[in-house]
């Protein structure tokens, strides 16, 4: 059996990330981050785009609470990887692997996996518009960086799945 269960308070959220167990896999559905989408293009050029895209991602198969040390030990296959300290932000007491403080804001940590899918809507001016129209504006003109980590603000999240049970978030 389903269940839904909704999410309206920060205190909630630092609840329900506490309690996903240590690399369960989840699946959240989140608000691109509308500074980097707006963001200067490669070469420092002007973004055409400038406050007309939005997008709406989801990626599954993400692991919450995982050991980030003891993960890239066993994806690089060195023994002696040691993970760099926070370069923004702290952990929240408690919350070590879970959940950054930072400027007043939570953000919920995830690890990728080898299953982890990325499926995104891209809302031009108002109207949803297939990937095949934006592809090539995309390739030549955006970077996809590759990530061992995605730090998810709260109130950019807006639907997360854990278990058998979905998690409908307004913050």
């Amino acid at each position: 059996m389903r269940r839904t269960i909704s999410i309206s308070s920060v205190s909630d959220m630092d609840a329900l990330a506490l309690s996903i167990g240590g690399g369960q896999y989840t699946s959240i559905w989140y608000r691109s981050n509308l500074d980097a989408m707006n963001g200067k293009l490669i070469g420092g050029k002007k973004n055409p785009l400038h406050n007309r895209l939005q997008a709406i991602t989801c990626k599954t198969s993400l692991q919450i609470g995982n050991d980030y040390e003891k993960m890239m030990q066993n994806r690089t296959g060195n023994p002696n990887f040691e993970a760099e300290p926070l370069r923004w932000g702290h952990w929240m007491d408690g919350a070590y692997k879970r959940i950054i403080e930072h400027k007043g804001n939570h953000y919920l940590r995830a690890y990728p996996s080898k299953n982890t899918l990325r499926k995104v809507i891209y809302i031009l001016d108002g109207q949803v518009v297939s990937n095949a129209d934006l592809i090539k504006y995309i390739k030549e003109q955006l970077r996809e960086p590759k990530v061992d980590v995605n730090d998810f603000r709260y109130d950019h999240i807006f639907c997360l799945k854990a278990g058998r049970v979905t998690y409908n978030v307004t913050l």
